[in-house]
């Protein structure tokens, strides 16, 4: 059987048969852990009680369960990151500390250094809260991710009220994907966690013309593109559809102003502090790409919007792509019946009202014209704009149809059970993700502990880097000599 697994895998993803390796020989090591780890019983009574809220019948179904729901998987999520403590940076962290390490750069430079083509102006200022009233303990962002989720449950719930008990389950789930614990455990992706609640926030507010409404959108549209890449998204999509919102002319104006001047902070402010620093996303060369024989911008346009219900395999980018075709093309059916059928108002309203579904079709563009592969459609850290996309057509699906026969409600639930499943079991996803990266922790703080430094900086550096060597090993020790000095982050023991 185990040999079957390990067949398959390699199958679906012969760039990383290593992994597959990898994955199976430590399979029995990683789920030994999990089953003798201190919470795991909360964790299997708290993940039952989730199952049940979600299956259960009763004559009267309300929203209040819906409630519940939220609040069991936010409970679940807690338990998992309680009972698997990861508090050391990892990856792209290194890049985002290393001033409050090594003071370099004056802060104001710091703060306008992009990453990755990203502006963090936004999210390097929580980076400095954490550093100076949290001794840097990257925890903070774990417990912050699962609350920022916890409250987008909440808002879209809260504004739902077309959608009936089975659809909302489906949305939460979608919501509280497993996929995103790589997200919610590692401090820079943060960023993704804050762009999926400043699209939240938009899709709740924006029609609304009262003055808190008003300072919301315009603070959101603002910070967005100075967050991550992903914020991007809202201006563009102001300026490309507020027109069809049913709100006063000069609020439109307004936010497409805001739009304007935000997309033009977020590219040329870094320039202007550091000429030589690289292009931010909207800086990105287009006009040479190759969109006629460039068929992986296809395959990542439309699998990456299929995101969520993937596991972590190459070869299940082109099952993504099927997934997404499928749901794009529904998406344009019920459109063009609109358009055909009702009036020049409606139509409007169709555009309008399905903001997140327009969010999740720019973030697949973005993402397809800078990183067009397959890694792409399947990786954890893109679940966000995926969920995103599904938040909106399912959303649109249960407004235009009703689920009344046994058969439809069983293939509802059959998609909310598989998405759990796979968020929550699937490997480098929930429970793997967080019980691995857990004993990658232990085993770095363990070494640590000796106090043979130069030793446990070229373990740490091999664990925390997945072997590659692209960030400087000198720098990397400096940082570890710094935190080690000040007793700060996973030093603080």
């Amino acid at each position: 059987m185990l040999n079957l697994l390990i067949s398959s895998c390699k199958y679906f993803d012969q760039q990383r048969v290593d992994k597959c390796n990898n994955y199976f020989e430590e399979f029995s090591d990683i789920w030994f852990l999990i089953y003798n780890s201190k919470l795991i019983v909360p964790i299997i009574i708290v993940f039952l009680f989730t199952i049940y809220l979600i299956f259960k019948k009763s004559s009267i179904m309300s929203k209040k369960q819906n409630y519940y729901q939220i609040f069991s998987l936010s409970i679940l999520f807690y338990l998992i990151i309680f009972n698997f403590r990861t508090n050391i940076p990892w990856v792209d962290d290194w890049v985002w500390i290393e001033n409050l390490q090594t003071n370099e750069l004056s802060l104001w430079q710091w703060l306008n250094q992009p990453t990755n083509i990203h502006n963090i102006f936004f999210t390097k200022l929580i980076f400095l809260f954490v550093d100076n009233y949290y001794n840097q303990n990257i925890e903070f962002f774990n417990i912050l991710s699962v609350f920022i989720i916890l409250l987008i449950g909440l808002m879209v719930l809260s504004k739902e009220d077309k959608i009936n008990y089975l659809g909302l389950s489906l949305i939460i789930i979608l919501i509280f994907s497993g996929k995103q614990f790589a997200n919610f455990t590692q401090s820079c992706n943060i960023v993704w966690s804050l762009s999926f609640l400043y699209s939240i926030l938009i899709y709740k507010y924006v029609d609304k013309q009262n003055l808190i409404s008003k300072y919301i959108n315009s603070v959101i549209i603002f910070i967005a593109p100075l967050t991550f890449g992903l914020g991007y998204v809202i201006p563009i999509y102001m300026v490309s559809f507020i027109y069809f919102h049913k709100i006063n002319k000069k609020l439109k104006i307004l936010y497409i102003f805001v739009s304007l001047f935000s997309l033009t902070l977020a590219i040329f402010l870094p320039k202007l502090f550091s000429p030589d620093t690289a292009s931010t996303v909207m800086g990105y060369n287009y006009l040479n790409f190759d969109f006629v024989t460039n068929y992986k911008f296809y395959i990542t346009y439309f699998g990456v919007l299929s995101n969520v219900y993937l596991p972590w395999i190459n070869g299940m980018a082109y099952i993504g792509f099927i997934i997404g075709i499928f749901q794009f093309l529904t998406v344009l059916f019920i459109f063009q019946k609109i358009y055909k059928s009702k009036s020049k108002e409606e139509y409007f309203e169709f555009l309008s009202q399905n903001i997140l579904i327009l969010f999740g079709l720019i973030f697949a563009l973005l993402v397809s014209l800078t990183r067009a592969d397959l890694q792409t459609v399947v990786a954890a850290r893109y679940s966000v704009g995926s969920i995103l996309f599904q938040i909106g057509f399912w959303k649109l699906i249960f407004e235009n149809y009703k689920f009344n026969k046994n058969l439809y409600k069983f293939c509802i639930y059959a998609i909310i059970f598989y998405t759990f499943f796979l968020g929550i079991f699937s490997p480098y996803h929930g429970l793997h993700w967080q019980a691995k990266r857990y004993a990658e922790n232990s085993k770095i703080l363990d070494c640590y502990k000796t106090n043979d430094i130069k030793n446990c900086n070229k373990i740490a550096y091999n664990s925390l880097f997945y072997g590659a060597n692209w960030y400087d090993f000198n720098a990397f020790e400096k940082q570890i000599s710094e935190l080690k000095l000040q007793k700060k982050s996973f030093f603080n023991f």
